[in-house]
């Protein structure tokens, strides 16, 4: 038995190839306005899959930079502080040196000196209360605006805690960004505060002690370098985090792209070809609506 085929049947058939070839033509169109392969899960559901696990962690490696740089900048201003803070102590100590020089220092030189050990004590708080943020970077994780206070009685008086701050700069690691007060200026009760009452109150009424006040300087310099080695290694280690983190984010980046951006010269290609195809097809579907019975009977 013989298949007829019909002009509808062929019509429907090719209505339906220039629908499908219409839409590839829009699709190629689409993607290339984009620069995108998937526009949606269906495109390409493993695909989709592979580019949320993707933008998910370049979402979280670029958290990571974040804290990373945030921490850097609380160290580089923490450094600049300490920084500052051992040059007071060095002036201070050149100006107890002068003191404790019997002759060439006398009473009228001593009160001279004194002014300046208080201007210096007063740098020195102004030092120990630095900010970033508005957070003083040596009071822990105390919510109070200042690290040291000067009470009723004139002496200086810690505010802060001994709380971390840390920062997240990668997966399962934390650093700490912050000195601990103790670490930089000296305990409670014991610090550098105290050491310059110490030599104000020396130079006033007990000169001779002068040269022991000397050891309370070396002390305090050698601890404010030693917190600032700790300053450089935390800061060390961020900036190596946050340059691993970099790297990490460009492969990623790199990853997203082979999956979800379109091959721009693959998609040109092909939308040529598609065009071609489509303007054929519509050549042909036209010859053949355009044929009579007469043609078919021919």
């Amino acid at each position: 038995m013989s298949l007829r085929v019909t002009q509808n049947a062929v019509t429907s058939l090719m209505l339906a190839g220039l629908q499908s070839s219409s839409s590839r033509l829009s699709t190629l169109e689409q993607q290339l306005s984009s620069g995108r392969r998937i526009s949606k899960p269906s495109d390409d559901p493993v695909g989709t899959g592979q580019a949320m696990l993707f933008n998910e962690q370049i979402a979280r490696t670029k958290q990571y930079q974040r804290n990373a740089n945030d921490g850097l900048a609380w160290l580089g201003i923490a450094d600049n502080a300490l920084q500052t803070g051992v040059n007071i102590l060095q002036r201070l100590q050149v100006l107890t040196t002068q003191a404790a020089n019997t002759g060439t220092a006398d009473a009228t030189a001593r009160a001279s000196i004194l002014e300046e050990v208080k201007s210096l004590k007063e740098q020195m708080l102004a030092v120990a209360n630095t900010t970033y943020q508005n957070r003083p970077i040596f009071g822990g994780t105390t919510s109070s605006p200042v690290a040291y206070a000067v009470n009723g009685s004139g002496t200086v008086v810690y505010q802060g805690d001994t709380g971390s701050v840390l920062r997240t700069v990668g997966d399962n690691v934390q650093v700490k960004v912050n000195i601990d007060a103790a670490q930089a200026f000296g305990p409670p009760g014991n610090d550098v505060f105290t050491m310059f009452d110490t030599i104000a109150s020396d130079l006033q009424n007990n000169p001779g002690n002068l040269s022991n006040d000397l050891s309370l300087i070396a002390g305090a310099l050698d601890r404010m370098t030693s917190a600032q080695a700790t300053e450089g290694a935390a800061y060390n280690r961020i900036t190596a985090m946050n340059n691993a983190a970099g790297q990490k984010l460009n492969t990623l980046t790199g990853n997203l792209s082979d999956v979800q951006d379109v091959d721009t010269a693959q998609a040109v290609t092909e939308l040529t070809m598609q065009q071609v195809s489509y303007q054929a097809s519509l050549a042909a579907m036209a010859r053949v609506l355009q044929m009579s019975l007469t043609d078919f009977l021919r």
